[in-house]
C-alpha cells in the first residue's frame, strides 16, 4: 500500500481527488483499490463528511468500470447522499454516473438512463467533462440495449471527444465495433493522440452488459 500510495501521489494529485486518473489506477489495481478503501475508513471514522466524499468517488466509479457493480452501488449510495448535503454537485454527478453505470451491468436500464441523465444534467456541458465520458458512455450502453444503434454510436462519439474520453477509449471503441451496419463511420476515427497505457489494462477489467455482448439488441 505505501508503494501504491506513493505511485497515485507522484501522479502530482491528491489520493481521492477527483480525477479519471485516480478512478483508473483503482480500477486496475487491487493495492490502489485497498488504499482508497483504507482512507475512505479513516474519513469516515473523523467525520469529514466533504473529503469522505470525495474519497468515496473513485471507489465507485472504479467499481462500476471492473466488476463490482454491489460495492460500486454501496460507495456511490452513500457518496452521493454526502456530497449532496455538502453541495458537491461535480461529486453528485460522478456518483450518479457510478450508478448508472453498475445499474447497466445489472440490466436495470430505466434506473442507468435517469442516472446518466441526471450526471449530464449537473454537468451542464452537454457531457464534455471528464465524468461526462462515463455518464455517456451509460446512456449509449442503454440505447444499445433498446434498439436504437444511431444513438448509441452518436453517444459513443461524444464520449470519446470528452476529456476522460482517452481512457475510455478502448471500451468506446469495443462498443462501436458491435454496433452493427451504423459502425463504420464512427468506428473509423482516427485514435486520440495521448491516450494513457492504463486504458489499454481497464480494457480486461470492465464488465459489459450481457445482452450486448451476446449482440442482440433490444
Amino acid at each position: 500500500a505505501p508503494a501504491t500510495r506513493a505511485r497515485l501521489y507522484g501522479l502530482g494529485i491528491a489520493l481521492w481527488e477527483v480525477t479519471p486518473l485516480a478512478v483508473h489506477a483503482a480500477a486496475t489495481d487491487e493495492a490502489a483499490y485497498d488504499v482508497l478503501l483504507d482512507e475512505a475508513a479513516v474519513l469516515r471514522t473523523h467525520g469529514a463528511r466533504g473529503a469522505l466524499a470525495a474519497a468515496l468517488m473513485p471507489l465507485a466509479v472504479a467499481g462500476a468500470l471492473s466488476g463490482r457493480a454491489v460495492e460500486a452501488e454501496t460507495h456511490a449510495a452513500e457518496g452521493l447522499r454526502l456530497a449532496r448535503s455538502t453541495g458537491q454537485g461535480t461529486l453528485a454527478a460522478w456518483f450518479l454516473a457510478a450508478l448508472s453505470m453498475a445499474a447497466t451491468t445489472q440490466g436495470r436500464i430505466a434506473e442507468a438512463r435517469d442516472g446518466a441523465w441526471q450526471a449530464l444534467q449537473l454537468t451542464g456541458t452537454k457531457g464534455l467533462t471528464p465524468v461526462g465520458a462515463y455518464a455517456l458512455y451509460a446512456l449509449a450502453v442503454v440505447e444499445r440495449v433498446e434498439g436504437r444503434t444511431d444513438a448509441a454510436c452518436e453517444l459513443l462519439a461524444t464520449a470519446l471527444s470528452a476529456p476522460a474520453g482517452a481512457l475510455m477509449e478502448v471500451r468506446i471503441r469495443a462498443e462501436l465495433a458491435t454496433a452493427g451496419p451504423n459502425r463504420t463511420k464512427i468506428a473509423a476515427l482516427p485514435p486520440r493522440a495521448g491516450a494513457h497505457p492504463l486504458a489499454l489494462a481497464l480494457d480486461t477489467r470492465i464488465t459489459r452488459t450481457p445482452r450486448l455482448v451476446a449482440g442482440t439488441g433490444a
